[in-house]
């Protein structure tokens, strides 16, 4: 009888045993040949790395687009929001009125020193005195804007009507007040001469008041309305800081 068994010892060399009537007889397995793999060819690689670079171009690609999408729908939300923006603030020309229960704000603006640009703009914007901060944001925001090219030498005078409250220089200016941080009163009811904000260099502004020149002016170019204002009254604030727009 004949019975067929794995020697643990000699299991790792894959030795086999026959016993039979009390004789061994060694058999070896078998093996099958290893695998040998075939040697790489120079084109395989050549073309491996070239569709490795092509992935590699095509994720930085895609990153690239991806960004410049993002940036162009977030400047075509900044360019939509700022048509959107409600201003309440109305400029103000020859034979306009102002309503009773507003405020007008009067300012003038000159050039002196070498600005770079085609045009050189002042704008105040509305200040809380009880929180100490602008309540504007990025659609509602009630502030000033005039401008007068680079080229004019004389001051221009420009009035507002506004809601009555206080306003400060406002931090989206192009140049810096020398001046620490004042809040101008604007009272209901009454016109108020805030001053002329003179640009010098390097940009700076410094604030001049001079109401003989205003009134030298009145009744050429500017509504007769204008013919009795006070200086406003001014206070120290903190500095308003900017708010940004983001989709």
């Amino acid at each position: 009888m004949r019975s067929w068994s794995l020697v643990p010892e000699d299991w790792r060399r894959g030795i086999y045993v026959e016993q039979s009537f009390g004789m061994r007889v060694r058999y070896r397995e078998k093996r099958r040949p290893a695998l040998q793999r075939k040697p790489t060819s120079r084109r395989r690689v050549y073309w491996a790395i070239v569709a490795s670079t092509i992935s590699t171009w095509a994720i930085v690609s895609s990153h690239k687009m991806l960004r410049t999408s993002l940036f162009l729908s977030r400047l075509a939300f900044v360019a939509a929001l700022v048509g959107c923006v409600q201003n309440g603030v109305r400029p103000l020309t020859t034979g306009s009125t102002a309503k009773e229960d507003s405020t007008v704000i009067v300012y003038g603006i000159k050039i002196e020193g070498d600005w770079r640009y085609p045009r050189f703009g002042i704008q105040l914007a509305e200040y809380s005195i009880e929180k100490q901060v602008m309540p504007g944001n990025c659609f509602q925001f009630n502030k000033t804007e005039a401008s007068i090219p680079s080229s004019q030498t004389t001051i221009g005078y420009f009035a507002f009507e506004a809601p009555p409250g206080h306003y400060v220089y406002s931090p989206f200016n192009g140049a810096q007040l020398q001046l620490d941080s004042q809040a101008f009163s604007a009272p209901k009811g009454r016109t108020v001469y805030i001053g002329d904000f003179i640009y010098i260099k390097d940009r700076v502004v410094v604030l001049r008041k001079d109401l003989d020149a205003l009134k030298a002016v009145q009744g050429k170019s500017y509504p007769a309305y204008l013919a009795k204002y006070p200086l406003a009254k001014s206070l120290p604030v903190q500095q308003p800081k900017p708010f940004l727009c983001t989709p």
